[in-house]
């Protein structure tokens, strides 16, 4: 990376040719030319670009400079995350509200989409449609609800379905395709049901409309 540029949050996806590899850009908010801080000093740095390079399946890259996938000199990136439908890939992110781009397996890509408001937490492909992860609540510490957006590959949106909309913290949502167009997410909050004595539980449910009833087992 840039000198004084920290290299954070990867994401990997394969489409059953090549990897596409994505992370982001921190930067120090220090002066101009000064090193970055050493550990221990720990500090949430800002990220001001998403990048990407496309790897063959003998893991050799495919591209002599890494693709912009975005950039916010802002520093407001968030929680970026990359996956495939088998044949190209998307890369969604947190800036201002849910953003996605469609990256294609030559390494050309779709502008970048506002899709929603709220967090990405997670990105997967379930065989017929892209499910992305979000939280709704768009400030860290604030309590929010977690759901799930399906979208076709070419970004045209399915539905809405519901995570967990429970009154604590509903977060940390991660997907996992268990199968036939469906998909199991995973979460953590802390449970203050008595059944729970108030601590912090990780649970799975099945995602659903938003009119039926969550399903979910302590672990």
């Amino acid at each position: 990376g840039p000198p004084f540029r920290t290299l954070a949050n990867l994401s990997l996806a394969w489409n059953g040719t090549i990897w596409l590899v994505t992370w982001e850009e921190q930067i120090h908010p220090l002066p101009t030319g000064a090193p970055p801080p050493m550990y221990p000093y720990v500090e949430t740095l800002p990220s001001v670009a998403i990048r990407g390079a496309r790897l063959s399946a003998a893991l050799t890259p495919l591209d002599t400079l890494p693709m912009t996938v975005t950039l916010a000199p802002t520093g407001n990136i968030r929680s970026s995350r990359v996956a495939s439908d088998g044949v190209d890939f998307l890369v969604a992110w947190t800036a201002d509200g849910v953003r996605v781009r469609r990256v294609f397996a030559s390494g050309l890509s779709d502008p970048e989409t506002p899709l929603l408001a709220g967090t990405v937490q997670d990105l997967v492909w379930d065989g017929a449609a892209y499910n992305l992860a979000f939280a709704t609540g768009q400030q860290p510490f604030i309590p929010g609800d977690l759901a799930v957006a399906q979208f076709r590959r070419s970004g045209q949106p399915l539905e809405t379905l519901v995570i967990s909309t429970t009154p604590d913290d509903d977060r940390t949502a991660a997907l996992v395709r268990i199968g036939n167009g469906r998909v199991l997410a995973a979460y953590t909050r802390v449970a203050r049901e008595p059944l729970y004595a108030g601590v912090e539980r990780a649970f799975v449910a099945v995602p659903h409309p938003a009119r039926g009833q969550t399903v979910r087992e302590s672990r």
